[in-house]
């Protein structure tokens, strides 16, 4: 068979239902391959996307990197995950301090509480929805405890992020829906942020709000837009991920019960089976980027100015 009939679409459903034969294929026989509908090249083994991930020189992420919000020039935007070193380096040391091992390890009591209230209520119940019944609203209620959102403001924060990220099948542009989750986001967070430059404390929100970078030199807080870009990725990014991570995991366990047999026998298996889980079903699957100068991989030349997936 050619590669000719090699066919992958991030916005297809019924690939996205049994992505792995593609994918196998792609590795094997294409490793890089062009889709010409949408206009962007798809790298696909591991050391090469590993390689492109920490080569910002080449692979820039400050064009955007969900293809249909990519732009033809830089854009400028404070959302960390749409930035290149150094700018991407002074925001991410904001919070670093707060993400340690030693760090989340103190948020384990706060985050059994909240899983055990979501289960809860459903003990006893022959069945459940597993997402929408628990897996959805844990997330948010653990960024929330790290944030500092208050908890009845929790749900609705819950309900924007996933109205900002949903798309129906066949749209490749935002809609209505989710540019108005997008404000009642940012509204919201303007909100957050003033309290916390008006009552500074020792949470991460507060060390956003008020920390001094160096920017080039020039030592500064971080502007109202930065700040609500950082809540804005936390908020909503943060939760989105996490929530298709439980539910991939309750579905893969599922159709594999020897391997949850195996874990809960053995729960000290657990790390392991996060970082499968992450690798096997990725809640972001595909990222993109934009090259900055022409790049050959496996014979084949991607050309600057290209999208790459």
């Amino acid at each position: 068979m050619s590669n000719n009939d090699i066919y992958f679409d991030q916005y297809d459903y019924e690939i996205d239902e049994n992505p792995y034969p593609i994918m196998q294929r792609m590795r094997d026989e294409a490793p890089v391959w062009y889709n010409e509908k949408y206009d962007y090249w798809a790298i696909s083994r591991y050391e090469d996307v590993l390689k492109a991930s920490r080569d910002t020189a080449t692979f820039s992420s400050s064009y955007k990197t969900v293809l249909e919000l990519m732009t033809d020039e830089p854009h400028q935007s404070s959302m960390i995950i749409n930035t290149d070193p150094p700018y991407h380096k002074m925001l991410r040391d904001i919070v670093a301090p707060f993400f340690t091992p030693a760090k989340v390890a103190q948020l384990e009591d706060d985050i059994r509480k909240i899983v055990v209230s979501y289960l809860k209520p459903l003990e006893g119940k022959t069945e459940f929805d597993f997402v929408e019944d628990f897996a959805r609203w844990i997330p948010m209620d653990v960024v929330s405890t790290i944030l500092g959102v208050p908890e009845e403001d929790r749900r609705q924060i819950n309900i924007w992020g996933n109205e900002l990220l949903h798309r129906d099948e066949g749209q490749t542009e935002p809609g209505e829906m989710n540019i108005a989750a997008s404000e009642g986001l940012d509204n919201y967070f303007a909100k957050f942020m003033l309290e916390f430059r008006n009552h500074p404390n020792n949470t991460v929100s507060s060390a956003i709000v008020n920390n001094i970078v160096n920017d080039n030199g020039v030592d500064r807080p971080l502007t109202d837009a930065e700040c609500i870009d950082y809540f804005h990725l936390i908020g909503a990014a943060g939760n989105e991920t996490v929530a298709r991570l439980l539910g991939s995991a309750a579905w893969l366990l599922g159709a594999h019960p020897k391997q949850r047999k195996l874990l809960a026998e053995d729960p000290k298996r657990l790390p392991h089976a996060v970082e499968e889980l992450l690798r096997f079903e990725a809640p972001s699957p595909t990222q993109f980027r934009r090259t900055l100068k022409d790049i050959e991989l496996h014979g084949q030349l991607i050309p600057a100015g290209s999208n790459v997936c």
